[in-house]
């Protein structure tokens, strides 16, 4: 019995010491939809909703929304597709990943003052991961309005992107061009 109180007690510890984080919608404009893990169908995304890993959200012609993970504020700007691939949060550290499709998303990222934060958004063809800074990210090209940011493409290249500057990557392996999917995406 004593061995069954400590099992259940340190799963509970661990289940509570690195759990799953939702993200919260806190604006939308335009045609933006969204589709939860393992649903069929997309559904529009209401201001106030909390979205679990995994989700998908899609941004129309004049689509945008505005997302608050933890303590970072993301734009997921117009013709623009974004899955929340990990948001956890623990008492030592939040991290949260996107994986955009095509489009673009703009980042704020605040550092929390009592826990790291990992942040980071990739792209077909490159990286961009962040720990406390302002950018915007469009799957090939990364501009940084505040702090440092490390830029990675496919081929395992990386470097620094500091405030004020823009940094670019090439496509040099077979992808499906962003054009393709997009249309593809919004049924075209």
């Amino acid at each position: 019995m004593k061995r069954i109180l400590i099992a259940v007690l340190v799963l509970l510890t661990i289940i509570s010491a690195h759990s799953l984080a939702e993200v919260r919608v806190e604006r939308t404009q335009g045609v933006v939809e969204y589709r939860l893990p393992q649903s069929p169908g997309w559904e529009t995304l209401m201001v106030g909703q909390n979205l679990p890993q995994g989700t998908t959200i899609i941004s129309g012609f004049n689509g945008t929304a505005v997302l608050l993970s933890g303590n970072s504020t993301i734009e997921i700007e117009p013709l623009s597709r974004v899955v929340l691939s990990t948001t956890q949060i623990s008492d030592v550290r939040e991290n949260t990943e996107l994986n955009m499709r095509y489009g673009q998303v703009r980042s704020q990222v605040r550092r929390a003052q009592n826990r790291g934060t990992d942040f980071s958004v990739s792209s077909p063809v490159s990286t961009a991961a962040v720990r406390g800074t302002e950018f915007v990210f469009s799957g090939r090209e990364l501009s940084v309005f505040e702090g440092d940011v490390a830029f990675s493409n496919l081929a395992g290249q990386q470097h620094s992107v500091r405030a004020g500057q823009t940094s670019r990557t090439w496509k040099h392996l077979d992808i499906e061009s962003v054009e393709a999917v997009m249309l593809r995406d919004l049924r075209f």
